[in-house]
C-alpha cells in the first residue's frame, strides 16, 4: 500500500505507536545528552542553544502552517495540493535562510555571536536548517494527516540515532566543540526530511502558485503560522534572551537543563497532542463526546506529567549529576525551576489545539500577543541574572496565562472553569503525593550518607510507589477511569474483562 494512501489507523493504535516511539526518541536523546555532555561545555551548548532558537523561529517564520492546513483543509488533495505548499516553503526557507545568514555575519551580536568569526559561521550554517526542513514538511503533514505515526516515530528515531552516532559523537570526541552540534542538527534535520519524502512521496512542482486555491491555502497556512510565530517567540528565542541578561554559559545551563526538565512534555503533550489535532475534526461533530474526550484527556495529562515534573523538580541535582556530570552541577536549581514552568507549557498545549481545531484562531493570537507583552515587561522589570531566576518568572507568568488559555478553550465546548479545575485538581494532588515521596526519600538517604546513582534511582523507585498507590486510591472516578481507558487500557492493552491480576486491576482503577 502506498503511503500516500494509507489507511488512518484508529485513535488507539496511533497514541500507542506515538507514546513508543516519542518514549524512545526521549530515552535515546537523555543517552545522547549523558554522552555529550562529557565531552562539551555549557559554553559549547550555549552558542547552538542561541543559534538554534533564533532559527527554530525563522523555521515558524515562514513554514509553520503547511501541515497544520493538510491536516485540517477537508477537500486536501496531494497530487494537486502538496506541490503547492512544498514549493513555496522551500522558496521561502531558503530566502529566509540566505538573508538572516548575511545578518548574521553584519549584527552577529544580536544572535550571542560577539566578534567571533567562528561562532557566526556555526550560526550562519544552522540558518540552512530551515530549508532542508522544508524539503520533507509536507510529506510530514500526510503522514499526520493519514495518522501514519508508526512511520513517523521510526523515520524521526532513525534520523536522530545516525546523526548522533556518526556526527555528534566523533565530531566531539576529536575536539570539534559546537561544530559537532552543528553538524549533526544539520544531518538530522535532513535526514528526517529524506525519510519523510521516501515515506510519502508527493509531486515537486506546481505551475498553480498563483492560482486562487494555492492563494486560499496560503492564507490559511499563514494564520497557523502566526500562532506558530508567536508561540515560538515564546519558546525558542528564550536563549536569545537569556545570553544578553546572564551570559553564553547561562544559555547553556538553559539548554541542557530544558532537555531533561522536558521530558514530560515529549513524553505526554508531543505523544499525545500529535495524535488528537487530526481526531479533533472528527470528535468535532459530536459536541459532548468532544467534551467528554477533552477533559479526560487533560485530565491524564496533567496526572502524568505533573507526577513526572515532581519527580524532576524533586530530583533535579542528583539527575544533573548523574545524566550530565559534575562540570553541569549548577544545572540542577535551573532543572527544577524549568521543569515547574514545562508543566504548564505541557498543558497549554492541548487548550490551544483544541482552540484551533474549532477554527477560532484570533482567540490564540490575542492570548498569545498578550502573553509575550506581560512575558517581555515581567523580564524588564525583574531583571533576572540566572537561569534558574530567569525560569521562574517565566512560570509565574505562565501559570497565570495558560491557565486563562485553559478556560477559554473549554468555553469553546461548552464547558466552565469549574469543571476543568475538578478534572485537573486530582492530577496535581497525585504529583504533590509524588513530590512529596521522592523529597522525604532523598533526606533519608543523604542523611543516611548515599552518594552516587543511588541518589537518584531509590527515591524514583520511591516515587513510582506512592504514584501508583495515589492512582488506585484517588477520590476522582472521572481521572482513573480516563487513565484506565487512554494508558492501562488504549496504550497497555490492559483487558477489563476475564480473570488475572490485570483484569482485576482494571475493574478496581475504573469503579464508580
Amino acid at each position: 500500500m502506498k503511503p500516500e494512501t494509507e489507511q488512518p489507523l484508529s485513535v488507539g493504535r496511533s497514541l500507542r505507536w506515538s507514546y513508543v516511539s516519542t518514549g524512545l526518541g526521549a530515552v535515546l536523546q537523555l543517552v545522547f545528552a549523558a554522552l555529550l555532555a562529557r565531552l562539551l561545555t555549557p559554553d559549547d551548548y550555549g552558542v547552538i542553544a542561541v543559534g538554534a532558537g533564533a532559527i527554530k523561529f525563522i523555521q515558524y517564520l515562514v513554514g509553520a502552517g503547511a501541515v497544520a492546513v493538510i491536516i485540517r483543509k477537508s477537500d486536501f488533495d496531494p497530487t494537486r495540493d502538496a506541490a503547492i505548499l512544498f514549493a513555496s516553503g522551500v522558496l521561502m526557507s531558503a530566502g529566509v535562510a540566505a538573508v538572516t545568514a548575511v545578518l548574521i555575519f553584519v549584527a552577529g551580536g544580536l544572535f550571542g555571536a560577539a566578534s567571533d568569526p567562528q561562532v557566526r559561521l556555526a550560526l550562519a550554517m544552522l540558518c540552512f536548517g530551515g530549508p532542508l526542513s522544508a524539503l520533507g514538511q509536507v510529506s510530514t503533514g500526510i503522514l499526520s494527516r493519514n495518522m501514519a505515526f508508526r512511520r513517523l516515530g521510526l523515520q524521526n528515531v532513525g534520523a536522530l540515532v545516525l546523526s548522533q552516532l556518526l556526527v555528534a559523537l566523533p565530531a566531539a570526541w576529536y575536539g570539534l566543540g559546537y561544530w559537532s552540534l552543528v553538524l549533526a542538527y544539520l544531518a538530522q534535520t535532513a535526514l528526517t526530511a529524506l525519510f519523510a519524502f521516501l515515506a510519502a512521496p508527493h509531486p515537486l512542482l506546481s505551475r498553480q502558485l498563483l492560482s486562487p486555491r494555492a492563494r486560499g491555502m496560503l492564507r490559511l497556512a499563514g494564520s497557523f503560522s502566526m500562532i506558530r510565530i508567536m508561540d515560538s517567540a515564546g519558546l525558542h528565542l528564550l536563549p536569545v534572551v537569556l545570553v544578553h541578561l546572564a551570559g553564553i554559559q547561562a544559555a547553556g545551563l538553559w539548554d541542557r537543563s530544558f532537555a531533561l526538565a522536558f521530558l514530560p512534555m515529549d513524553l505526554v503533550v508531543i505523544g499525545l497532542g500529535r495524535v488528537l489535532f487530526p481526531a479533533y475534526g472528527t470528535w468535532g461533530r459530536d459536541r459532548e463526546r468532544l467534551q467528554q474526550a477533552w477533559l479526560a484527556i487533560i485530565a491524564v495529562a496533567a496526572l502524568f506529567m505533573g507526577t513526572l515534573t515532581a519527580g524532576i523538580a524533586t530530583l533535579a541535582q542528583p539527575l544533573a549529576l548523574l545524566v550530565l556530570g559534575p562540570v553541569w552541577t549548577a544545572s540542577g536549581p535551573v532543572m527544577s525551576a524549568v521543569a515547574l514552568w514545562a508543566l504548564m507549557r505541557g498543558l497549554s498545549v492541548f487548550a490551544g489545539g483544541l482552540i484551533e481545531a474549532t477554527g477560532r484562531l484570533h482567540i490564540r493570537v490575542i492570548h498569545q500577543g498578550c502573553y509575550l507583552v506581560a512575558l517581555s515587561a515581567t523580564l524588564w522589570f525583574f531583571d533576572p541574572q540566572g537561569a534558574a531566576a530567569f525560569a521562574l518568572c517565566l512560570f509565574a507568568v505562565d501559570l497565570f496565562f495558560q491557565s486563562v488559555l485553559l478556560v477559554l478553550a473549554a468555553r469553546e465546548i461548552g464547558l466552565g472553569a469549574r469543571t476543568v479545575a475538578s478534572v485537573l485538581l486530582p492530577g496535581a494532588g497525585g504529583a504533590l503525593v509524588v513530590a512529596g515521596s521522592c523529597y522525604g526519600g532523598l533526606s533519608l538517604l543523604r542523611s543516611a550518607g548515599v552518594e552516587g546513582w543511588l541518589l537518584l534511582i531509590l527515591p524514583s523507585l520511591i516515587g513510582g510507589f506512592a504514584f501508583t498507590v495515589a492512582l488506585f486510591l484517588n477520590p476522582s472516578s472521572r481521572l482513573r477511569r480516563s487513565v484506565g481507558q487512554y494508558f492501562f487500557g488504549g496504550f497497555l492493552g490492559w483487558p477489563l474483562q476475564g480473570e488475572g491480576w490485570r483484569a482485576g486491576a482494571m475493574k478496581y482503577l475504573i469503579r464508580t
